[in-house]
């Protein structure tokens, strides 16, 4: 394992002769980086343009779709109300959401003989939305029909999850922290999106992260880029949606936040100080722990990545970049974050494409080999 102080001038000179070789190759049309080693920001930096085919420069204040990196956001919302006694990680669903009590499995849609508790939705081990049919059909969901979170629960129920909970996993993209959201309405009293901008965004100091954009946010949210035929292009994206065509209105617990870099940043240093923000703690140090732990058997991932509570933990020394310990996530658009407790690093890599996303990006590997290379 590596260990060591990162060297300012070396990163600077790995990300950007990297990045731009992306934008020149025409692979990404923009991206915002920011590295943080011990509380000290080490490099932020945009590359490219704010609008694929557009000559206007990355605004150091875009703003990205950032997907499914929602997903650790919920957690730590989760995890925020088991500390305060309103749920425990056990829990049944259906003690929260009753018409979950009675789940069908497979085709043959045999009853479930495993309660579906909230541990099996943070570690992706539930079977909902857990096969290529279930996420095209989810994907597929009318507007009308997932208006609020609420909503969505009794839709979800239309279709059998894929095996027994426990027994597999398989990444539910949208289903099953769309569950973990409504929970947290539920334990709370509150919408989701109230919850989390009040106690974890103003806390945390993320003034741009959010559920539903206004008029000026919207001005800043970066253009969708696509790689067609070897150029980038502007991919079409749903006016006035953050995902697909999914109203605002539903603050999907899995991937419907916007962001900044300032703006996760802050989570993702929140997440290193081990609860602490600027404003206080918001998490004890016992739950980031959790949250941080791998909580599956290798054989039902790999030896070297695991699964914490909503962030992949890398637990092998084979992992080529990160040493054992890190953990973070990726979004299906091609943002990229970790945290490294062993050398107090925080990284945060931005972009918006339809291609080259999700949690085996390129340029996400490619950022961890910058960030790492750069350590003397």
């Amino acid at each position: 394992m590596k260990t060591g102080i990162i060297e300012p001038a070396l990163l600077e000179e790995n990300i950007t002769k990297r990045i731009e070789a992306d934008i020149a190759e025409q692979r990404i049309s923009g991206a915002s980086v920011a590295v943080c080693q011990h509380g000290r920001l080490l490099l932020k930096k945009a590359f490219g343009v704010q609008v694929p085919g557009e000559s206007a420069p990355l605004r150091e204040d875009a703003i990205f779709r950032i997907a499914s990196m929602t997903k650790p956001i919920t957690a730590v919302a989760v995890l925020m109300q088991a500390q305060r006694g309103k749920l425990k990680i056990e829990d049944p669903v259906s003690q929260y959401l009753p018409a979950y009590e009675k789940l069908v499995v497979g085709p043959e849609r045999a009853p479930c003989q495993e309660p579906l508790r909230v541990w099996h939705l943070l570690t992706h081990t539930s079977g909902m939305e857990a096969d290529l049919e279930a996420k095209l059909w989810v994907k597929a969901i009318p507007p009308e029909r997932q208006r609020t979170l609420a909503e969505t629960m009794d839709v979800y129920l239309e279709r059998p999850i894929a095996f027994e909970p426990g027994t597999m996993r398989k990444y539910s993209g949208r289903a099953a922290f769309d569950i973990l959201a409504r929970i947290v309405e539920i334990s709370a009293g509150v919408d989701f999106g109230t919850f989390v901008k009040e106690e974890i965004f103003d806390p945390c100091g993320m003034v741009d992260t959010t559920f539903a954009p206004t008029e000026a946010q919207w001005q800043r949210v970066v253009g969708m880029h696509d790689y067609q035929d070897g150029c980038a292009v502007l991919s079409p994206t749903t006016p006035g949606c953050v995902v697909d065509c999914v109203p605002v209105t539903h603050t999907l617990g899995g991937s419907g936040l916007v962001s900044t870099i300032d703006d996760y940043v802050k989570f993702a240093q929140m997440l290193l100080n081990k609860g602490m923000t600027e404003k206080g703690r918001i998490l004890d140090a016992s739950r980031i722990d959790q949250m941080a732990t791998h909580q599956l058997p290798t054989e039902l991932m790999n030896e070297k990545v695991n699964q914490g509570l909503g962030v992949r933990v890398i637990v092998g020394e084979k992992y080529p970049w990160l040493p054992v310990g890190s953990y973070g996530w990726s979004g299906a658009y091609g943002p990229h974050f970790w945290v490294d407790p062993v050398n107090g690093i925080t990284a945060v890599y931005m972009k918006n494409s339809r291609y080259d996303g999700g949690s085996g990006s390129t340029t996400g590997k490619h950022f961890e080999e910058d960030v790492f290379g750069s350590i003397q």
